[in-house]
């Protein structure tokens, strides 16, 4: 199965504005597990939806989806699967529910959460086995045509663990 734990600051009147002693609230939904795709990804750059590498919620799970959900659309609409996000400055931030990693001369690069990424767990655990296996780790802002140059790419979250990119906006990765 998989879990999602919500936290909510509890009921309060209507608004905004929260209350002065609020009452938590947890909520836990199990949903049945689904394989993940088997296949690689096809990324399409959404550029007319940002991430916000700015906004305090950029670095924090929310239940806030609707960036995701209308650039995967796009993306579904343009023959792909998953959606890349860039940020305001044009630069790479994530795709709509997965860090990405590219490798480049043997480097895996990654963009760092000041870019508006999701700190996600798997991407943590992925650096740190990089760090253990002697591996060189790059955090640094990438530009969109970096996706195009690089050898190999995955994304990671959770539920996916690691997908590997097969194409994006029509130049193949992974390519033997």
């Amino acid at each position: 199965a998989v879990l999602r734990l919500t936290l909510t600051r509890g009921a309060g009147l209507r608004g905004v504005l929260p209350p002065d002693n609020p009452t938590p609230t947890w909520l836990i939904a199990a949903h049945p597990f689904e394989p993940p795709p088997s296949t690689p990804a096809i990324l399409h750059t959404v550029s007319e939806i940002r991430r916000n590498e700015c906004s305090p919620l950029a670095t924090l799970k929310s239940l806030n989806y609707l960036d995701g959900i209308l650039a995967r659309r796009a993306a579904h609409r343009a023959g792909a699967d998953e959606a890349l996000l860039l940020n305001t400055k044009g630069r790479i931030a994530e795709a709509t529910a997965a860090n990405i990693f590219l490798v480049e001369n043997g480097e895996l690069t990654t963009p760092p959460p000041s870019e508006g990424v999701l700190p996600g767990i798997t991407r943590a655990v992925v650096l740190e086995l990089a760090g253990e296996l002697g591996l060189p780790v790059r955090e640094e802002p990438l530009e969109p045509n970096r996706v195009e140059v690089a050898s190999e790419g995955f994304l990671t979250n959770a539920v996916i663990g690691l997908r590997p990119v097969g194409a994006s906006d029509g130049n193949r990765l992974n390519a033997p």
